[in-house]
């Protein structure tokens, strides 16, 4: 079901995906009075990366996927959007300079993050990731999808 343009899976996607982005901002927090800057935000978002592989294999139901297949494609995946959060982050870090203070470090790490997870990450994940694979429908079968369909969305009016 879709609302406004976001379906259930995007939005428990986001959900799982902001659980494990704070989590990663919490250890960058706390590492940043130890180690440089664009070393804690890299170590947050490893820590994120594991938190997020686990729930979204929840979210997309990703069970019935052989194990090994699907770790590779999150790995990809997920270096794809690391870099690119990373290079966003450096990126403000450089045209801030020493203008941004504790809060405002956190500020532009939820930025890149968003603009992560709409512009690569979700995407990714949906469409590559941990997509379904579809059967192959034949004519005989689609009247009985259509009415398959038609029970499905009675169902969900009746029940809301």
């Amino acid at each position: 079901m879709t609302y406004l343009g976001i379906s259930a899976t995007m939005f428990k996607s986001a959900a799982v995906g902001t659980f494990s982005t704070f989590m990663g901002l919490g250890l960058s927090m706390f590492l940043d009075e130890r180690i440089t800057k664009e070393q804690s935000n890299i170590a947050g978002l490893l820590l994120e990366s594991i938190i997020d592989f686990f729930g979204q294999k929840y979210v997309f139901h990703a069970e019935k996927s052989p194990e090994e297949k699907l770790a590779s494609r999150f790995f990809i995946a997920k270096v794809l959007a690391i870099l690119a959060t990373q290079g966003l982050f450096m990126g403000f870090m450089w045209l801030l300079g020493d203008k941004i203070g504790k809060i405002g470090i956190q500020i532009v790490r939820l930025v890149t993050a968003i603009v992560a997870f709409f512009a690569i990450t979700y995407p990714l994940r949906k469409d590559w990731v941990f997509k379904k694979k579809k059967n192959k429908v034949y004519p005989s079968q689609e009247k009985q999808e259509s009415h398959h369909n038609e029970d499905k969305y009675l169902l969900t009016q009746i029940t809301m």
